[in-house]
């Protein structure tokens, strides 16, 4: 077995695979510039993703839209095989054992003046990630750029993918429900000047409400805004996304607007639910190739948006 991966978050993925169909630890070995290649040759037809269980027939676009053709076709399956849960360890793997100078070379980092500005005001920062493109590197880029982080979430990236060194990314597991407990836990690191990484567009929990997304109602969860709120942060949506050539590019938007006190806490939140909303929807319309299947095959099936009218 890979040291970079421990058996229980690809148990169920792999259980499903014959026997010696799949060798796993040289698909884990391989390098990025191979995997990059891996993908791209699979896309053109060829055969050598077989024994890695990869092949394309990814849907291509959301509904309604125009059906991509010829290099744009072919861009966008590389990038959904890119961003696939079988790719995910080699990339982990490359990026995450990357030196911070490195990675400000290798990655194209927009909007940084923002976090500096942020910074040197002393507010402190909710990187409001989202599952789009390879967000999981987003928390262990933000410690390699000096922050102290406490990242939120489902998985344990250093113990699953047997990361060292990360010694200021402390980790607090999130379940379906984003408990009054995980909120003190945000709020007080807040509070302390540490910064909170966490996933805006995740699809259950009690805070979790339903809000018109690209046609769909989908659930949404309000605790990112109402940490920011509480302590006084500044709430930065923030993007990760991956080429068809392997190029990542990490976006620092400018942070949601805070209507102001005079509003009630809720309608604060609303506001920047739905800008940020916004932004994920121009993601997923702009950018489709960085769209996890799985999420698509969520989105598909949430109940659809009713249009209603003024008699």
């Amino acid at each position: 077995m890979s040291r970079f991966i421990s058996d229980d978050y690809f148990f169920k993925f792999w259980q499903k695979k014959p026997p010696g169909k799949i060798d796993r630890e040289e698909l884990f070995g391989l390098s990025y510039p191979e995997v990059v290649a891996l993908a791209q040759n699979v896309v053109l037809g060829s055969a050598e993703g077989n024994r890695f269980g990869l092949k394309t027939g990814f849907p291509t676009s959301l509904p309604g839209q125009p059906m991509p053709d010829g290099k744009k076709l072919r861009q966008i399956q590389t990038q959904k095989l890119l961003v696939s849960r079988k790719l995910q360890v080699p990339i982990m793997r490359h990026f995450g054992e990357m030196a911070p100078a490195k990675i400000r070379s290798a990655v194209d980092i927009r909007g940084w003046s923002r976090i500096e500005t942020l910074r040197k005001s002393g507010k402190p920062i909710v990187f409001l990630n989202s599952h789009f493109g390879p967000a999981l590197l987003v928390p262990l880029f933000l410690e390699r750029f000096g922050f102290s982080v406490v990242h939120f979430g489902a998985l344990d990236i250093l113990g699953s993918f047997r990361l060292e060194g990360y010694k200021n990314l402390e980790w607090v597991p999130t379940s379906s429900t984003f408990t009054a407990q995980l909120v003190a836990i945000g709020v007080n690191s807040l509070k302390s000047c540490d910064s909170i990484h966490l996933t805006g567009d995740g699809l259950t929990g009690s805070s979790a409400q339903l809000r018109p997304f690209l046609g769909k109602q989908r659930p949404v969860p309000e605790g990112a805004p109402y940490m920011a709120i509480v302590s006084g942060a500044a709430v930065v949506p923030t993007f990760l996304s991956i080429g068809d050539n392997g190029a990542l590019t990490l976006q620092f938007c400018e942070p949601l607007r805070d209507i102001g006190g005079s509003f009630k806490r809720q309608e604060r939140m609303d506001a920047m639910i739905q800008e940020y909303l916004h932004l994920l929807e121009s993601r997923w319309l702009g950018d489709f190739g960085n769209v996890p299947n799985g999420l698509f095959k969520q989105h598909r099936a949430m109940t659809d948006t009713v249009e209603q009218t003024v008699s």
